[in-house]
């Protein structure tokens, strides 16, 4: 992973992104054209399971596979944009905290990736009651808003004296055309 080039890391992202999206495609688009996704599986007192549930545990396992693959390769490309930034940019200084801001979009889309996996599993227990899947979005949603929050305010801390330069720049730039 180290030692794979910005462009191998890039396309190895794009390949594990066609190949999530073919087997969600099949699995979502195809198979049920040729089996009806209301025969059941498996039914007991506490879980029912249909075909339609068993896909989507199956499409579980290809997002949680694939998408370990994808989030490990776009951290190291966000590491390396972090270090293009500080080379364009000069600002050395502020590197944690662009790898910090890297890591809060890879860990929101983590999230967003675990809360969709999680209301799948949920829905095929029978007796979970409503106030568990309530419970359940206003946990990730807290989470997802909390790193939002960070994302932001460390974009901000980092930007805010390059901000401060930019502005100090234009503005002297308006007074020289004024005068």
């Amino acid at each position: 992973m180290e030692g794979k080039s910005i462009e191998e890391l890039i396309l190895s992202i794009i390949v594990n992104l066609v190949k999530l999206l073919v087997a969600l495609a099949i699995i979502y688009f195809i198979i049920p054209i040729l089996i009806p996704l209301d025969i059941t599986i498996l039914e007991t007192e506490f879980i029912l399971i249909r075909v339609r549930e068993f896909l989507n545990v199956c499409a579980l396992l290809f997002i949680i596979y694939y998408g370990y693959y994808i989030l490990r390769d776009l951290k190291v490309v966000f590491d390396g944009a972090v270090d293009s930034l500080i080379s364009k940019f000069g600002i050395a200084e502020k590197r944690s905290r662009l790898r910090r801001a890297g890591m809060d979009l890879v860990w929101i889309i983590g999230l967003f990736l675990a809360y969709a996996a999680l209301m799948q599993v949920l829905s095929m227990l029978v007796s979970i009651p409503s106030w568990a899947y309530l419970l359940v979005r206003i946990v990730f949603t807290t989470l997802i808003l909390i790193l939002i929050y960070d994302f932001a305010r460390t974009l901000y801390l980092v930007g805010k004296t390059w901000l401060k330069k930019l502005a100090d720049m234009i503005a002297s730039r308006i007074r020289r055309t004024a005068e």
